[in-house]
């Protein structure tokens, strides 16, 4: 096995990270988890369609998953974590990151991709990017069923200029018509994006660095990536930053929660506070900052050191504003902050700040 420390570095760097030991405990405890994440995959789907019938049941497991989303994806940073702690993260990211269909369905129905090459490109991926399901350059693989729901949305998009043109010439379904719009326009886009914003990230970055046009799923991936990044990374930001113009008194009007709802959902609206509409951009920002540390090639103890400052100033935001509109959510937020700062503290323990008698 071959081992290094860079001078350039304070965290040591292997090809192959600690295994597990080959024996009964750690085989019981893999199928444990593969069986618990088949029924963490059934409850998810199981309170989507809840929240067909009954709005609101996905509230609570939200804030939840945005939480997890981020604490998952610490292997990202260049640390190695634990074989079992690797195990059990890379079976839990398909769930919090909504990757319910499998791609054998999806998107391989569809396009050609050029698997050769992406296995030889995949070795410029770190080994625990790809064991949380990055395992290619490819932003539609990456993606999976995110981008499934994403071009259901566009499905409805042309569903509803069909229903508008129907209406321009019967002038029926008027009020079917106007919920499309409240519902698509951009409430709903805008909300499935940020709950995959920190994926949207990571897929196109990793897409754009090695790009392959090889065939038409990896050309077509390219173009899904570069569209992906600046959705997120312009267009959302910027929609944000307009709205953030307007009075506060704005927000509450029936006309403006149609365009921009999706940008201040479940936030405490009060004229005198405009600093808890800043809830949604510093969600933004936070991810943008983590991915950014997480790929960069400076030192990663720094990294480290301002991801801990990163997640103490969300502490800050959220307890000197609670910008939720309940004090539940709002405790629930902070819980989940303080786990978000907690498990992010445990980086250290993998770095070589604390010797490590087995290597």
């Amino acid at each position: 096995m071959k081992q290094f420390i860079n001078e350039d570095y304070r965290i040591l760097a292997s090809n192959i990270k600690k295994q597990n030991p080959d024996n009964s405990l750690v085989n019981n405890m893999k199928a444990s988890a593969e069986a618990s994440q088949d029924m963490m995959k059934g409850i998810l789907i199981g309170t989507f369609a809840m929240n067909v019938v009954m709005t609101g049941a996905m509230t609570y497991m939200t804030g939840m998953i945005r939480s997890l989303q981020l604490i998952l994806h610490l292997p990202i940073f260049s640390v190695v974590i634990p074989g079992n702690v690797a195990m059990m993260f890379s079976l839990m990211v398909p769930v919090v990151m909504y990757d319910i269909l499998d791609s054998s369905y999806t998107s391989e129905l569809l396009l050609t991709f050029d698997w050769d090459g992406q296995e030889e490109e995949s070795s410029s991926i770190r080994s625990q990017v790809r064991d949380l399901g990055y395992g290619s350059h490819n932003s539609i693989l990456n993606l999976g069923s995110v981008l499934v729901f994403v071009c259901f949305y566009f499905i409805e998009v042309i569903f509803y200029w069909c229903i508008k043109i129907y209406w321009l010439i019967t002038r029926k379904l008027n009020d079917f018509r106007r919920k499309l719009v409240y519902k698509l326009f951009f409430k709903e886009i805008f909300g499935l994006m940020l709950e995959a914003y920190l994926e949207f990230i990571i897929a196109g970055w990793l897409n754009v660095q090695d790009p392959l046009d090889t065939t038409n799923g990896e050309v077509a991936a390219y173009y899904v990536a570069i569209a992906g990044l600046v959705f997120v990374l312009i267009v959302m930001p910027g929609a944000f930053a307009y709205a953030l113009t307007f009075p506060p008194k704005q927000f509450m009007s029936r006309k403006f929660t149609k365009k921009f709802g999706a940008f201040y959902e479940d936030i405490a609206i009060k004229i005198d506070q405009k600093g808890k509409l800043y809830f949604y951009m510093l969600f933004m920002a936070r991810r943008i900052i983590y991915v950014t540390l997480a790929f960069s090639n400076d030192i990663q103890i720094y990294h480290i050191i301002f991801l801990q400052y990163l997640n103490i100033a969300m502490i800050i935001y959220q307890e000197s504003f609670r910008p939720l509109e309940t004090r539940i959510k709002n405790r629930i937020e902070t819980f989940n902050e303080v786990i978000i700062s907690l498990a992010s503290m445990h980086l250290f323990f993998f770095t070589d700040w604390l010797p490590d008698p087995d290597y």
